[in-house]
């Protein structure tokens, strides 16, 4: 019993080991996460950022068929390659007031990922793209608490870069559950 006893304590000490190698690189992955290069862009004259792995591509401003009876912060459908990307407004969803279409407007093509892990694109209206930002792990906090009735699951962290924050956006949360199948179902 002396025998069995060491090595069901060798057994638990291999898989809390394991697990404690396991549970450092999902933070280490998670920190990594942080730190990285930001597509930079503007809306009303605030600066925001979304991680480059989620863009597709920036395209200049064009045609934009809107869609009956959606929100007005749902522009339509661009035709890309072919195919029917939905865009949004970042500013009306934000709630600000939507800026005059200029020469600098662009659609940033986003690849979000779903809730049940599935891909979807979506194109959103931005005033100007910035830059690609490489942002230290050091310039970035979490997001910040504004209480229980302001909705800041879209903002993944807030980078400070020379002493102004910029919000970075989780591009995944921006949209709501039934906002997202709304505008999947403009995609089909």
């Amino acid at each position: 019993s002396c025998l069995l006893t060491v090595w069901y304590d060798l057994t638990d000490q291999k898989q809390a080991e394991e697990e404690i190698r396991r549970l450092s690189e999902a933070l280490k992955r998670r920190e990594r996460e942080k730190e990285g290069k930001y597509l930079t862009f503007t809306l009303e004259n605030e600066e925001y950022g979304i991680s480059i792995l989620k863009i597709r591509e920036i395209i200049g401003m064009m045609p934009v068929t809107s869609v009956p009876r959606t929100p007005d912060f749902i522009k339509g459908v661009i035709n890309l390659r072919r195919g029917a990307v939905p865009v949004i407004d970042l500013a009306g969803k934000f709630g600000m007031e939507p800026q005059p279409i200029t020469k600098r407007t662009c659609i940033i093509i986003t690849e979000l990922t779903q809730q049940d892990g599935n891909q979807a694109v979506m194109g959103c209206l931005v005033d100007k793209v910035q830059q690609v930002r490489d942002i230290p792990e050091e310039c970035i906090e979490g997001a910040p608490k504004l209480g229980d009735k302001i909705d800041t699951r879209y903002i993944r962290n807030m980078a400070k870069i020379d002493e102004r924050f910029m919000i970075i956006l989780d591009i995944d949360k921006v949209l709501s559950f039934e906002e997202l199948e709304m505008v999947q179902s403009i995609q089909t």
